[in-house]
């Protein structure tokens, strides 16, 4: 059997893009708030004790993320997977991207080679978060494209913070299917 590939491009907002559209509108404001909920303790051990806030200057903000990915109804005859970045400070939602499961791959993998196209996306992105600057290249170290003049304009400049994933959040079909954990219900993974 001859294997066919399809390529399909999939519209995305990187989570460095988002956070940094959350800190330019939110402004002192939102810096207060952060600093609040640092000083009260709120955001607990896995954001204190996690390297990024640990090594960050006294004056640089780690903004504490979480991802959320889950399915939705689109259309009367397709679903789709949605993925989400939550600023959880100041409760904005950002959708990164959407896949029609009609596109996911067929190739026996249950999704997985497309949703990894993703993934590879937001690692790409959360790494740069963490380091404070503008990615110096794109995904994968592709050198960036025409189109992309604004990006090269300000690669590698330091953002003036810091963020991380503190969770994840999904359903048990998120997991088995978007994350490429076995199913729950099989004989070696029982519910």
């Amino acid at each position: 059997a001859e294997t066919t590939i399809e390529i399909t491009t999939v519209p995305t907002f990187p989570p460095h893009a988002a956070v940094l559209e959350d800190v330019l509108q939110g402004g002192e404001k939102a810096k207060a708030r952060l600093r609040k909920a640092i000083g009260e303790g709120q955001l607990g051990p896995a954001y204190s004790e996690d390297a990024v806030v640990t090594t960050a200057a006294p004056d640089e903000l780690v903004w504490p993320c979480a991802l959320y990915i889950d399915g939705f109804e689109h259309a009367k005859h397709d679903s789709a997977i949605g993925f989400w970045l939550h600023n959880i400070i100041l409760d904005r939602r950002h959708l990164l991207a959407f896949l029609m499961l009609s596109e996911l791959c067929g190739c026996g993998c249950r999704g997985w080679c497309t949703v990894w196209a993703i993934w590879n996306m937001v690692a790409w992105s959360v790494c740069w978060l963490r380091q404070g600057r503008h990615p110096e290249l794109r995904e994968q170290d592709r050198a960036w494209r025409a189109a992309d003049t604004v990006w090269e304009a300000v690669a590698g400049r330091r953002l003036g913070f810091k963020a991380m994933i503190l969770f994840l959040k999904c359903d048990l079909k998120e997991v088995a299917c978007s994350l490429g954990f076995p199913a729950c219900g099989g004989n070696t993974n029982p519910c």
